[in-house]
């Protein structure tokens, strides 16, 4: 299901910050009238926003509360169920591979303890007869030219460096997830100025975002290329709308304006041919040119 999302085109304006130059040169003299009492505006008008910032977001979570348990509270718990059910599963397959493992263990464990005489539980015990059975190392000693004492110590040390390459390696890989998911939740911010619906745990739930994610796309990619469609389909919506209501006022004002000497603005067009006579280009012609403000009239 996709999700209605709410667009701002400024997403799509690269010079939308130009436009905050121009008239700078007087800032320094005006900058030393500022007085008390509009310091004291100022400030009053910001606590008013923190005041009305934390008002609409008590209306939110009110008005989440009345959804979950109104119109869509069996949708609301279909979804909670679903991701319930898909942690479960990924448990449960977790807990087969554990239970396999240790019934593996546990059987040489049991032979073991068989060959040395010592009680399967008893680990440590059954470390030193291990570590004291020459005759295990014997055969690989000999081929590297030790004696079973060297080749043990040799082993342990090899042992000792595996353990620490592989403790290194999970460091770094924590350092990794980290440091990605850190990268996520900062890109993840910035898209929210543009999409205040945008919830990266939420998204993440989408296999193909997650997917995008991983293989390295940033955030703000990866929700393009996955909500291509909704996007566009907005751009077109409120472009079209935009240019409806600019041609719309165009129209108004044109009708607003005072004629100057009694001459209007926008001279009449006056055609003596029957509209009915007329093709379907000719009054798709005389309706754009009625659009912006001509008076069409016939006779």
């Amino acid at each position: 299901m996709k999700k209605d999302l709410r667009l701002n085109l400024r997403m799509f304006d690269g010079a939308a910050a130009g436009g905050a130059e121009g008239d700078g040169g007087d800032a320094g003299f005006a900058s030393q009238d500022i007085s008390g009492t509009e310091q004291a505006q100022t400030s009053s008008d910001n606590s008013q926003v923190a005041a009305d910032k934390e008002e609409g977001q008590k209306d939110s979570k009110s008005e989440f509360e009345e959804l979950i348990k109104g119109d869509y509270k069996d949708v609301f718990n279909e979804r909670v169920q679903g991701i319930v059910e898909r942690r479960l599963k990924n448990a449960n397959r977790t807990i087969e591979g554990l239970q396999g493992f240790q019934d593996q263990a546990t059987e040489v464990l049991g032979i073991l303890s068989a060959r040395y005489g010592v009680q399967p539980d008893d680990m440590q015990g059954l470390m030193n007869a291990i570590n004291n059975d020459d005759a295990m190392f014997e055969a690989a000693a000999e081929k590297a030219g030790l004696t079973p004492e060297q080749y043990r110590y040799q082993l342990h040390l090899q042992q000792q460096a595996e353990l620490a390459q592989k403790q290194a390696e999970e460091i770094q890989q924590q350092v990794f997830v980290r440091e990605q998911l850190d990268r996520w939740e900062a890109e993840a911010q910035q898209l929210q100025q543009y999409f205040p619906d945008f919830d990266l745990e939420s998204e993440c739930e989408n296999p193909e975002f997650l997917d995008l994610l991983r293989s390295g796309v940033g955030v703000k990619a990866a929700f393009n290329a996955v909500h291509f469609d909704d996007i566009v389909g907005g751009v077109i919506q409120q472009t079209a709308q935009s240019v409806k209501q600019s041609t719309a006022d165009n129209i108004r004002n044109r009708q607003q304006r005072p004629d100057e000497n009694g001459i209007s603005s926008k001279a009449g067009v006056v055609t003596k041919t029957d509209p009915s006579k007329m093709t379907a280009k000719e009054r798709e012609e005389l309706a754009r040119r009625a659009m912006y403000g001509e008076k069409i009239t016939f006779k």
